[in-house]
């Protein structure tokens, strides 16, 4: 969304609830949506948008130009913020339907519209791998206090890319006993997740790999 064009009549909301005049409203609209706005519906020429806390608008399909947000919808108490909420648990149920490449031929900059993509026909694979790179420093600290046979790893990106992963603790103090050793012979440990994707962006039959590196 950081390429959208905010209609007038939208930053005029925007301005007025936020105290900004329009240019900076449409700025920090456009920052918000690229950052936390949510698509909850798709049409072939539009998309509904929904900003937690704020409200819904339509983004609309223009042929030689970039999207255009034409209308807005605030809640009567609209405290002029973004409100997010901590994340459901969505484990069990069903995932839901992808949009149709109809519903979003065109969206994007520009420039994007510009590059033609030729879908090709999905190649069926057993499984996809997926490594984690986890930062030394994000390592469990209270792993010491774990009692359960497993735990369960969470990995987020700076994108909102969220996964996660259900390890054996037995694994993960093993894995701890490993970067020790390393550590003691002058090594830097790099600790990485390995798992099989599964849908909602799960791990199955996650693990350690904990390899060491010169320390500089």
């Amino acid at each position: 969304f950081i390429d959208l064009k905010v209609d007038k009549t939208v930053a005029a909301i925007f301005s007025a609830g936020l105290g900004v005049d329009k240019p900076q409203a449409a700025a920090w609209l456009r920052q918000a949506l690229d950052q936390y706005g949510v698509i909850i519906q798709c049409q072939r020429k539009s998309v509904q948008v929904w900003l937690p806390g704020i409200g819904r608008g339509w983004v609309c399909h223009r042929v030689d130009a970039p999207p255009i947000l034409r209308q807005w919808h605030s809640p009567p108490d609209v405290r002029w913020e973004v409100t997010i909420k901590p994340q459901s648990r969505t484990r069990g149920l069903p995932v839901p339907p992808l949009p149709t490449r109809d519903a979003w031929s065109g969206f994007g900059s520009a420039a994007n519209q510009n590059i033609g993509v030729t879908p090709m026909k999905p190649a069926e694979v057993k499984a996809i791998k997926v490594s984690v790179n986890l930062p030394i420093d994000q390592w469990p600290k209270d792993l010491e206090h774990v009692t359960t046979p497993q735990m369960e790893l969470t990995f987020r990106t700076p994108q909102g890319v969220t996964v996660t992963a259900i390890v054996k603790t037995k694994s993960a103090r093993k894995a701890e006993k490993t970067m020790d050793e390393l550590r003691a012979r002058g090594q830097v440990p790099v600790i990485v997740v390995q798992g099989q994707l599964m849908p909602a962006g799960r791990l199955d039959a996650a693990g350690f790999q904990v390899q060491g590196r010169p320390a500089g």
